[in-house]
């Protein structure tokens, strides 16, 4: 899943580099975008030492625009490995 969402962060960053960068610089927009990045790979970070629960958490506290980045099969995991840990633990 981490994969998964490199790749689309990736694709968020090619974006902002077209959008914020190519003809003239934005850079308010640009460091909005460097932000945002930072966010989601916080998620990354979360999913990579195995703290779904805390992923999806933070995740869901991201601005709608940034969330929209995390791919549905990633939101849809990180759904279910939370309930699935929540009824391990009771």
């Amino acid at each position: 899943m981490t994969w998964l969402l490199r790749m689309d962060i990736a694709k968020n960053v090619n974006d902002g580099v077209r959008h914020w960068l190519r003809d003239t610089i934005n850079v308010e927009m640009w460091e909005l975008t460097v932000n945002d990045t930072d966010d989601l790979i916080g998620v990354v970070d979360l999913i990579e030492l195995n703290e779904i629960s805390a992923a999806f958490e933070r995740a869901s506290y991201l601005d709608t625009a940034v969330r929209d980045v995390i791919p549905t099969e990633v939101w849809n995991w990180m759904s279910l490995t939370r309930q699935d840990n929540e009824l391990l633990k009771s």
